[in-house]
């Protein structure tokens, strides 16, 4: 799992198994206490490939300005 905040928003990527046995990137967003956020679950092939969707994850949000705050891989 990995957490990125800005001076006013948060992200949150992490992987987990469907109850499939399929792999999906969960995706959740939002305001610092200010509004509900937003959640997706998008598949990926494998674990691997959702290691690398979720490492683009992060250099686009490094990109707009987030910082990581959080990681643990699992």
């Amino acid at each position: 799992m990995q957490r990125w905040e800005s001076a006013r928003r948060y992200y949150v990527v992490f992987l987990a198994p469907n109850l499939f046995g399929e792999w999906e990137l969960i995706q959740a967003w939002g305001g610092k206490g200010n509004r509900p956020g937003r959640m997706r679950a998008l598949p990926v092939a494998d674990y691997a490939d959702g290691l690398a969707a979720l490492h683009r994850v992060g250099r686009v949000r490094e990109r707009h300005g987030y910082r990581v705050v959080q990681t643990h891989v699992l």
